[in-house]
C-alpha cells in the first residue's frame, strides 16, 4: 500500500517523494566516470572511457554532441558558473577548458605525469585545482594556463580534490588513506585527517566549510570538523566501497554512493540513516547535484546516466509541520469505513499535501531570494574605486605603439598612440591608474584598469575588463557612482 501512519511518512516522507527519476540516458558505449550540470540545470556533460564529452539535454536525455579533445579516460569534469566554462581532464594528464555554451576549446593544459582524477573550481572561477595519480596537487592559474603552486603531501595517489564555498581551503584524499587540508592561497598543509582503512574515494566541504565528509574504499564515511583533526560521526553501513560523497546545502544531509548501486542519505543533525534506495545496476561512478534547478545527476557501471529530481529534500523541514495539521487524512483504513471513503479521504490528503509543497515552494524561494540579496549586497558595499600612480615605465615601442608601466607593484602594457605616449612621459608624475576594487569570499580583487592620460584625460583600458552585462552587480555600482 502506497499511504503509511503519520510516523512513517514523517521519517520515509522523502524516501516517497524525493527520488524521481526524470530522464535517464541509452547505455552508453562505455562507462561514463564523470558528470557536470551546464546551463542552470538544462543540460548535462558527461565523461566516459571512450575519450569523449558527450552533452545530454536533462529534458529528454539524449545526447545532442559529443566532444573530442582528450586521449585517454575522461575521469573528471566539472563546471564554473561564474565564468561559464568546463575543465576536463583524465588519463592523458592533461586539462582541457572549455566554453560551457558553445563547448569549444578555450585553453589546454600539460597538467601531470600520471593521470588526472579529480577537479575543482575556486569560487571566482580564476583558479583550477587539480588532483592526479602522480601523488600531486597542482593550483592553476586560469587567465595564463600557469601553475601557481604545487602541494605533494601525500604518499600516494591522489583521487579526490574540492575547494571550500569561501575559497580559503583544499582538501583531499587518496590511495594513502589519509584526508588533508591545505592553505588555498599559499599550498600549506594544515591538518591531517586519519581515520580511514583504505583509499579514500571522495571528499566535499559543507556549505559554510565548518565540516568535511570523506567516503572510502574501508565502506564507510566520515564527518570531520575542519578546525579540529576529530570526526564528528561515522556511518559503516555499507556493503561496498563509498564512491561519492556530498553535502546537501543547508548541511543537514549527507548523499552517498557506493560500489552496489546504492544511494544513502544520512541526516546528520539526528546522526541516522533519512534513506537508501538502489539507483544503478552496479557502482555509481559519478554524482552531482545542482539545487537551483532540483536535480541530481549519476552515472554507474551500468553506462547509463540518470537525472533525478530531488527538489523536496529542500522543502522537507517546511513540509513536515505542514503535514502535521492534515495527518488525520493519512490514517490508515478505519474499521466502519468503506474502500470508497478511505480512497476518497486519501486523494484529498494528496490534494492538500499538493497545496502544503506549493506553499513550502514559495517560502523557501522567499528565503532564498532574501539571503541571495543579502548577500549581493554585501558584495555589492565593497565596490569602490581605486587610484594608483605610476611608479616606474619602459621603453616605448612605436611599432607596436605598446608602453610598459609599472603602477601598484605590479607589471602592464598599454596600448597608447605615438603623441599621447610623448606626453604622458613629459607628465609621469600626474598619470594615475583607475580601477574598480571589490571583495569576493574574503579575497580583495581589482579589475576594469585604465591609465588615464594626465594631459588629454583619455581612458586607455588593459588588463582584466569586466562589463555590466557579465556582472549585474558591477551595473548596480556603475549606476550608483554616476
Amino acid at each position: 500500500m502506497k499511504y503509511f501512519l503519520l510516523v512513517v511518512l514523517l521519517n520515509g516522507f522523502l524516501s516517497l517523494n524525493a527520488q524521481i527519476i526524470i530522464k535517464q540516458t541509452q547505455p552508453f558505449s562505455m562507462e561514463v566516470q564523470s558528470l557536470a550540470i551546464l546551463d542552470n540545470g538544462k543540460k548535462v556533460l558527461a565523461g566516459s572511457y571512450d575519450t569523449k564529452l558527450y552533452l545530454i539535454d536533462a529534458a529528454t536525455g539524449q545526447i545532442s554532441k559529443e566532444i573530442t579533445g582528450h586521449k585517454g579516460f575522461v575521469l573528471a569534469a566539472t563546471f564554473c558558473k561564474e565564468k561559464n566554462i568546463v575543465a576536463s581532464a583524465g588519463s592523458d594528464q592533461k586539462i582541457i577548458i572549455w566554453d560551457a555554451t558553445t563547448l569549444e576549446k578555450k585553453l589546454e593544459i600539460p597538467a601531470h605525469t600520471d593521470r588526472i582524477n579529480s577537479l575543482a573550481f575556486s569560487p571566482d572561477g580564476l583558479k583550477l585545482v587539480s588532483a592526479s595519480d602522480d601523488k600531486t596537487i597542482i593550483v592553476w592559474d586560469l587567465m595564463t594556463g600557469g601553475e601557481i603552486f604545487k602541494i605533494t603531501d601525500h604518499s600516494a595517489p591522489v583521487t579526490t580534490v574540492a575547494i571550500s564555498n569561501d575559497g580559503a581551503f583544499i582538501a583531499s584524499g587518496g590511495w594513502d588513506k589519509l584526508i588533508m587540508l591545505h592553505s588555498a592561497t599559499t599550498g600549506n598543509l594544515i591538518a591531517t585527517y586519519k581515520g580511514h582503512r583504505s583509499t579514500v574515494n571522495s571528499v566535499d566541504f559543507s556549505d559554510k566549510g565548518s565540516m568535511m565528509v570523506s567516503g572510502s574504499d574501508d565502506n564507510s564515511i566520515i564527518v570531520w570538523k575542519t578546525d579540529t583533526v576529530q570526526p564528528i560521526a561515522k556511518f559503516e553501513y555499507f556493503s561496498q566501497p563509498v564512491t561519492n560523497v556530498c553535502f546537501f546545502p543547508g548541511d543537514k544531509y549527507i548523499f552517498c554512493t557506493d560500489g552496489s548501486g546504492m544511494l544513502k542519505v544520512y541526516n546528520l543533525s539526528t546522526k541516522s540513516m533519512l534513506e537508501q534506495k538502489d539507483i544503478h545496476n552496479g557502482s555509481v561512478k559519478a554524482m552531482t547535484m545542482y539545487l537551483e534547478s532540483g536535480i541530481m545527476v549519476t552515472a554507474g557501471a551500468d553506462k547509463i546516466v540518470k537525472i533525478w529530481n530531488i527538489n523536496e529534500y529542500l522543502y522537507f523541514d517546511c513540509l513536515k509541520d505542514k503535514l502535521l495539521k492534515i495527518s488525520d487524512l493519512n490514517r490508515p483504513k478505519g474499521e466502519f469505513e468503506t474502500s470508497e471513503q478511505y480512497e476518497r479521504r486519501l486523494k484529498d490528503y494528496d490534494r492538500q499535501k499538493d497545496v502544503l509543497v506549493k506553499e513550502c515552494i514559495r517560502e523557501t524561494e522567499a528565503i532564498r531570494k532574501s539571503e541571495q540579496e543579502a548577500m549581493e549586497n554585501q558584495i555589492l558595499s565593497t565596490y569602490k574605486y581605486v587610484f594608483f600612480p605610476i611608479q616606474n615605465i619602459g621603453t616605448y615601442n612605436a611599432d607596436t605603439q605598446e608602453y610598459p608601466i609599472t603602477y601598484n607593484g605590479q607589471g602592464a602594457v598599454i596600448k597608447i598612440g605615438l603623441d599621447d605616449a610623448k606626453s604622458l612621459k613629459e607628465n609621469l608624475a600626474k598619470a594615475k591608474v583607475k580601477a574598480i576594487q571589490r571583495v569576493v569570499n574574503g579575497n580583495s580583487e581589482v579589475f576594469n584598469t585604465e591609465l588615464i592620460h594626465p594631459v588629454s584625460g583619455k581612458s586607455f583600458p588593459f588588463g582584466r575588463q569586466i562589463t555590466a552585462s557579465e556582472d549585474k552587480l558591477l551595473g548596480k555600482f556603475l549606476q550608483r557612482a554616476q
